[in-house]
C-alpha cells in the first residue's frame, strides 16, 4: 500500500483522525499504522507513504504532476526488492489522487516490471 498525501499537508497529518471534530479532539488515530486500524484489516501489507513538498502558500517548489509521478516511480524502482512479488494498492488524498492517476497512466501499456 502506498499512500500519497495532498496539497499543503504532510504524512502522517493527512492520515490521522481524532475521536472528535471539536476541541478537545481527544485521542488521535494514525490509521495507516496503528495496530487496530489498517494493519489489522490487511495483516501482511507493507504500508508506505510518499512524502513530497506540497506547499503552495510558502516555500513552494516548481514541479509538474508528471514529475512527481516519476519521482514516486523511481522510489518504487529503488526499493524493487520490497515490491517485487507484491501487488500495489495506492491511496491518494486530494492532489495525491491526481499523482497516483498519473503514475497509473504513465505505466499503461508497459511491462509490469519496475
Amino acid at each position: 500500500i502506498i499512500a500519497v498525501h495532498g496539497i499543503e499537508t504532510t504524512s502522517p497529518k493527512t492520515w490521522t483522525a481524532y475521536e472528535r471534530d471539536t476541541e478537545p479532539k481527544g485521542r488521535s488515530f494514525y490509521w495507516l499504522k496503528d495496530a487496530d486500524m489498517l494493519p489489522s484489516v490487511i495483516k501482511r501489507a507493507r504500508i508506505w507513504v510518499f512524502d513530497y513538498n506540497s506547499n503552495y502558500s510558502h516555500n513552494a517548489q516548481t514541479v509538474r504532476i508528471d514529475g512527481l509521478a516519476a519521482t514516486l516511480l523511481n522510489c518504487i524502482k529503488d526499493r524493487h526488492d520490497d515490491f517485487e512479488s507484491r501487488k500495489f494498492v495506492f491511496i491518494g488524498s486530494c492532489f495525491g489522487g491526481i499523482v497516483v492517476a498519473e503514475v497509473i497512466i504513465s505505466r499503461r501499456g508497459l511491462p509490469n516490471q519496475f
